[in-house]
């Protein structure tokens, strides 16, 4: 049987929509199929700048679709922000959440065509 997880990314929203440029030029901004897109900066509290706690954490994952007791996946644009999903999921008692390195940036340069989805 094939194995699936939900894929989180941490980018903002625009470069996963596919209507706001990605950093990098020889990267057009997209998303993998069916990923859900949950930006770095929703871990925070905007007040205390902070890491918002285990409470907030899993309403944040309930708002986005994200299910805790599924597995998940990581991923961002280069690989780094993905960091702060798995750190979310890791106080909320999700100690086994990977990061797709290779991220949007090796996704959009070797998936078909179809597999990039954009605005």
């Amino acid at each position: 049987a094939a194995k699936t997880a939900q894929v989180m990314d941490a980018r903002p929203p625009g470069r996963f929509n596919g209507t706001a440029p990605e950093p990098r030029p020889d990267v057009d901004p997209g998303h993998i199929p069916n990923s859900l897109n949950i930006p770095f900066g929703k871990i925070l509290d905007p007040d205390s700048k902070t890491v918002k706690t285990p409470d907030k954490l899993r309403e944040m994952f309930a708002a986005s679709g994200a299910d805790l007791s599924a597995p998940l996946v990581a991923t961002c644009g280069s690989g780094m922000t993905a960091c702060g999903l798995v750190l979310a999921a890791f106080l909320c008692g999700k100690e086994d959440v990977p990061v797709f390195d290779g991220a949007w940036c090796e996704w959009f340069k070797r998936a078909k065509p179809e597999n990039i989805i954009s605005e």
